[in-house]
């Protein structure tokens, strides 16, 4: 019975790494996997696309506008939730963080800082970790980490976005207190 349980196990974790999504191995394969994402309107293949630091901002931002809704929802007075509940929309729509990727990138209209999805992208400028294309009058960048290159070119914006939404959070913990202690 053993055996048979760790078999199951085994088989499991195998079959799980044969659908594991192939990831572009030159700056002009990544190039083309986001024209081609870009051109069906695939926001799951352009979140497959990120780099890692991006999706981690991404998550942060999730986490913690998720968190100030708890908050605001537990301790803030009734009139003062709706405009704060408002700006966490997003965390509230989204179940994971391809959801809130594809939230904030209608949100903000981020698919239009890369170009037509038309336009061929042409290589700007290389290195060994990092490659610009310009497409439609836009700059696609792309870096290059543990073998595999992905699209980088939100990075910044996801950091900023991050960054915002733990400052509000630290903001918001500090007035939950106040409202829990009732002041």
């Amino acid at each position: 019975m053993r055996y048979f349980a760790l078999s199951l196990i085994a088989l499991a974790l195998f079959s799980g790494c044969s659908t594991k999504k192939k990831r572009p191995k030159t700056a002009d394969a990544a190039s083309a996997a986001l024209a081609t994402a870009l051109k069906k309107g695939d926001g799951q293949a352009i979140y497959d696309l990120l780099d890692q630091k991006s999706k981690w901002s991404l998550m942060s931002a999730l986490r913690a506008q998720r968190e100030i809704r708890k908050l605001v929802k537990k301790h803030y007075p009734k009139d003062r939730q709706p405009r704060l509940l408002a700006r966490t929309r997003g965390a509230a729509k989204s179940a994971d963080a391809t959801k809130y990727f594809l939230f904030v990138v209608k949100r903000d209209r981020l698919f239009a800082t890369l170009g037509s999805a038309d336009s061929a992208a042409k290589a700007r400028a290389r290195s060994t970790d990092r490659a610009d294309f310009a497409a439609g009058g836009k700059l696609r960048r792309f870096c290059h980490a543990d073998g595999v290159w992905t699209f980088c070119g939100f990075r910044a914006r996801f950091e900023a976005l991050k960054v915002r939404a733990n400052r509000d959070l630290t903001t918001v913990r500090e007035n939950a207190e106040t409202f829990r202690k009732g002041g």
